[in-house]
């Protein structure tokens, strides 16, 4: 009886042991799939590679055809191929395929023994013995050991995460970049449209003797200089295009739709600082410091003792004496425990991840209190855009541009002085360039706060609408 009991006990430790829990096989399930496409209904991870496709096979809608249609397509061929995005998944894999291997018993020991000298017995002598043994760690032992590789794999998948939402932050600035010169290029050519006019206004009063050769000569530079500044914000642009293309791993061949800015004014900030329990990096210290946890508790169950089972058959010939027993074999079943004798060096292991846990916290601590400046510094620049769009795009601008028209019309008529007219023209293209540079601060300070405030991290349909808000402000169709 006290065998089969033995027995029974050894098989229960070995089942509870090997198992993994419910919530351990939807993670294995999600890390084995080729893309996640479920998080676990237990966690409050939602990140962004749930709605991007990434280590998928099928390309990206246009980018087979060699061109991107949109910035919403972009971010979608970043999150599906990007190198570095894939690299973090298989990272994550890497740690949370590994976990199962943690749970894994050690190998029994099977043991023959053979007596050169058999000695006699009672029963009789005894020729070879064959045992087993069983090493069973202590119940929840193998448990902490799986919690830190998943700890580890939710750390590389929070890292996914944080570059991703990076890269897109990046990516959107080349992109806002790229419009804002692309717009420049536009304004250049429309005041040296404005200059040929009045270059050719100039020639025809040279010819009633009312100009000068030196004012048709000042005009046609003012002409020339005008093409080269378009000509250097275009050759900016397609650097700006280049840049995006090497930042998504595309080929330079691959064609870009134009990237205007937005002519509207940008939603302000909330006045209040927004909570920061979804930015990137923060969420990444809290996985890293979870990892620190867990390491602490299988350090602690390290000290526990470990528990071997054996059982040895030995096998006896009869007696040379007859016995009643004479030639029984004998049976025995052995119980052992491991004695963790070093108590400080076990216990140094658990200081050392409570150390680590305490930097991981007060990491994450820095993040939100950096992440708070930084808020109340973008809310500034935003006043700041937002009174420089006003002032030059609203009012300047109109102004200028109708003193401009104006002072050409009487300059044609004959009257009026050609450096009134230049400095208009001058000024004109200074408030519309103001203008240009404040609806670009406008759309990079909202690209700033997605990044900090982790608009793609939210809830698993997020980062569906911050691709379309991010297209949106930057000008462009998703």
């Amino acid at each position: 009886m006290t065998t089969m009991n033995s027995c029974v006990a050894l098989g229960l430790t070995l089942v509870v042991s090997a198992c993994a829990t419910a919530k351990e096989r939807r993670a294995l399930a999600l890390y084995r799939a080729p893309m996640p496409t479920a998080v676990d209904s237990d966690s409050d991870r939602s990140a962004p590679s749930q709605a991007l496709d990434i280590g998928r096979d099928q390309p990206v809608a246009g980018s087979g055809s060699g061109s991107i249609r949109s910035f919403g397509e972009l971010v979608a061929h970043i999150g599906a191929h990007h190198p570095t995005l894939r690299a973090a998944w298989h990272r994550a894999r890497a740690h949370a395929l590994g976990a199962p291997a943690t749970r894994r018993l050690a190998n029994p020991t099977v043991s023959l023994t053979a007596f050169l000298s058999s000695a006699e017995t009672r029963v009789g002598p005894q020729h070879f013995a064959v045992g087993v043994q069983q090493r069973l760690p202590w119940p929840g032992k193998l448990d902490e050991r799986a919690n830190v590789k998943f700890a580890r794999a939710d750390v590389e998948r929070r890292v996914l995460d944080a570059a991703f939402v990076a890269m897109v932050r990046d990516i959107r600035h080349v992109w806002l970049a790229r419009g804002r010169a692309q717009e420049r290029a536009a304004l250049f050519d429309a005041q040296r449209q404005t200059a040929e006019h009045l270059r050719n206004v100039i020639k025809a009063r040279v010819a009633l003797g009312r100009s000068t050769l030196a004012e048709h000569t000042r005009a046609s530079l003012r002409v020339e200089s005008l093409r080269d500044r378009a000509e250097l914000e275009r050759e900016r642009s397609q650097e700006f295009a280049a840049s995006l293309l090497g930042m998504a791993a595309l080929p330079q061949s691959t064609t870009l739709p134009p990237a205007a800015l937005p002519s509207h004014a940008a939603d302000a900030p909330p006045v209040q600082a927004p909570s920061f329990e979804y930015h990137p990096t923060h969420r990444v210290a809290l996985a890293q410091r979870e990892v620190a946890r867990a390491t602490r508790a299988a350090a602690a169950d390290a000290n526990m003792p470990d528990v071997t089972f054996g059982a040895k058959w030995t096998y006896v010939s009869d007696a040379l004496v007859p016995t009643p027993d004479s030639g029984k074999d004998v049976v025995t079943v052995s119980v052992g425990l491991s004695l963790p004798i070093w108590n400080d060096t076990y216990q140094a292991d658990v200081d050392a991840a409570e150390a680590s846990a305490l930097a991981a916290t007060s990491a994450a601590d820095a993040v939100i209190a950096s992440a708070k400046g930084a808020y109340h510094r973008l809310r500034k620049r935003y006043v700041s855009a937002q009174r420089r769009r006003k002032l030059h795009g609203d009012t300047l601008k109109a102004v200028a541009a109708n003193a401009l028209t104006a002072a050409i019309a009487t300059y044609s008529t004959g009257e009026g002085r050609l450096d009134n007219i230049f400095g208009l023209e001058v000024a004109l293209l200074d408030h519309s360039l103001h203008d240009v540079d404040a609806r670009h601060d406008l759309a990079a300070v909202a690209a700033e706060l997605d990044a900090l405030i982790g608009t793609w991290m939210r809830d698993p349909a997020a980062s569906t609408s911050a691709t379309t808000n991010s297209a949106k402000s930057s000008g462009v169709t998703p």
